[in-house]
């Protein structure tokens, strides 16, 4: 059967090329495409093709009283471009070159605690094909070749970059990095629409680590993820100093708070001068406010996703902090080396230690018929979790 189109082939290009008759063309490093062109107004024979199909490449030819095959085969020689016949036309193609699609995938954690790093930027140099690590830390990047360049880049870690030769269709790569150190005097210009925000896969996602929120000035200097995420484009306070949180002219109730894929429906405290959240047990912070990802529903202005902390892989560690309205305390660490930990983190309000003198004072100066206040009001929050890593895949 293939012998028989072959011999049809064969038999359709030489009328064809009878028709047309004898084809002389002398060039020299002359472009593929311009060479066509001359073949097309010699032969009166159509050629369609698509451009990019074509190679860019210069080609030197001298052929005298030729065939139209015999002009097509010369000029389309080591170019991957084949021909057929089609009545009066050619229609020239690239061969499709398929490719075994491979998938580079693992974990990217912190160097020192052994974190998930949430949103790290993991890219092949080679074919541009990037993605970013999820809440987990997880990563999943398909590649076309056998050999891919990665890069790793994520704020305040010392960007990466691994080479992977004879990849196989299923490929581990776990990825540790290091913080970055301290750097001299630098001096950043850009703005919101710059190219890291134009390559992001997310639209209109705001991604948050704790060490973000700590440095953003806040009343009091209680540091809050609320209050942060009122300094963003298109979120007003309500009432200033208060964690209130309107997007896009909504209302507070039109927000979802999800801590670790749980929603809350109450999350402040003091009517709203400041949230529940502590923030020495949060890890990252996904504020999205413009479109929502399909797993989130339920809700119209936005969605603030809360991941809190899975404990310290390797060793013990934690801190204390007394602020003006509140102290806090952190400890975190492994129960089982690199397989299980623990995080317990606790703060305390001492707004009725404050309150202590002025209402003393003010009981002391009423008159003995008007009632005395009696007031004390104080909060606690208290956040424990333990993870356990069943294996390298879950």
């Amino acid at each position: 059967m293939r012998n028989r189109l072959a011999l049809l082939l064969i038999l359709t290009l030489a009328a064809v090329a009878s028709a047309a008759g004898r084809i002389t063309i002398n060039v020299n490093s002359q472009p593929i495409k311009e060479v066509l062109k001359e073949v097309k107004a010699q032969s009166g024979i159509n050629l369609i093709y698509i451009t990019s199909d074509i190679p860019d490449r210069k080609i030197t030819l001298h052929l005298e009283d030729a065939t139209l095959k015999e002009c097509l085969d010369a000029i389309l020689k080591d170019t991957r471009v084949t021909y057929s016949v089609m009545d009066n036309n050619i229609i020239l193609r690239r061969e499709a070159v398929l490719s075994p699609k491979r998938v580079i995938s693992g974990f990217v954690r912190e160097e020192e605690s052994g974190e998930a790093a949430i949103g790290a930027i993991v890219r092949d140099a080679n074919s541009g094909a990037f993605t970013t690590s999820n809440s987990n830390g997880f990563y999943s990047l398909p590649v076309t070749s056998s050999e891919a360049d990665i890069n790793v880049t994520l704020t305040g870690y010392t960007p990466m970059s691994i080479r992977l030769d004879s990849l196989k269709l299923d490929n581990r790569l776990d990825i540790t990095l290091t913080p970055s150190g301290k750097l001299d005097e630098v001096i950043i210009v850009g703005d919101k629409n710059s190219e890291l925000t134009f390559e992001s896969p997310v639209i209109g996602n705001l991604s948050m680590n704790r060490h973000s929120i700590t440095s953003t000035p806040t009343l009091f200097g209680e540091s809050d993820i609320i209050k942060s995420l009122q300094f963003q484009p298109g979120v007003i306070p309500g009432v200033e100093g208060f964690a209130g949180l309107q997007v896009h002219g909504g209302s507070d109730d039109q927000n979802m708070y999800l801590l670790d894929n749980v929603p809350l429906y109450q999350v402040n405290h003091l009517a709203g001068m400041l949230s529940s959240f502590n923030t020495d047990a949060i890890n990252n912070v996904d504020f999205y406010k413009s479109s929502f990802p399909s797993r989130y529903d339920g809700r119209l202005s936005s969605i603030i996703d809360i991941r809190t902390r899975d404990g310290n892989l390797t060793h013990r560690q934690g801190s204390w902090k007394i602020g003006l309205t509140s102290g806090s305390f952190n400890i975190e660490g492994p129960i089982i080396k690199n397989r299980m930990t623990y995080t317990i983190s606790v703060r305390r309000s001492w707004f009725d230690l404050l309150s202590i003198p002025g209402i003393a004072i003010y009981n002391a100066v009423i008159n003995e018929n008007m009632s005395k206040i009696v007031s004390r009001h104080a909060f606690t929050d208290f956040n424990a979790k333990t993870t356990y890593h069943f294996n390298d895949r879950s």
